[in-house]
């Protein structure tokens, strides 16, 4: 996957027009591509961190709430939760 800089707009965070890097999940771990060693660095500790997402509990006929479930490192889950909270690093993946 190619990793994108956000930056802000008069419209809104727009995606940068030339990529920072790359990004790959192997074996379960994430190998990076990125030339810039403070951004490999923050991507490389974000990817290391555990993620708490929220599980619905009971159907959506019977939504009773949710709990949350701590995803570890190491996971394909981790590594596609990773990926949607990048934004947080103001970076994007497509």
């Amino acid at each position: 996957m190619i990793v994108y800089r956000l930056r802000n707009t008069k419209e809104g965070r727009k995606r940068d027009e030339f990529p920072s890097g790359e990004l790959h999940y192997e074996n379960g771990s994430v190998q990076l591509d990125v030339p810039d060693r403070a951004l490999a660095k923050s991507i490389q500790k974000h990817f290391q961190e555990n993620f708490r997402v929220r599980a619905v509990r009971g159907s959506l006929e019977t939504f009773l709430g949710h709990a949350w479930i701590e995803l570890q490192p190491g996971t394909e889950q981790h590594f596609d939760e990773g990926l949607r909270q990048l934004v947080r690093l103001n970076l994007v993946a497509e």
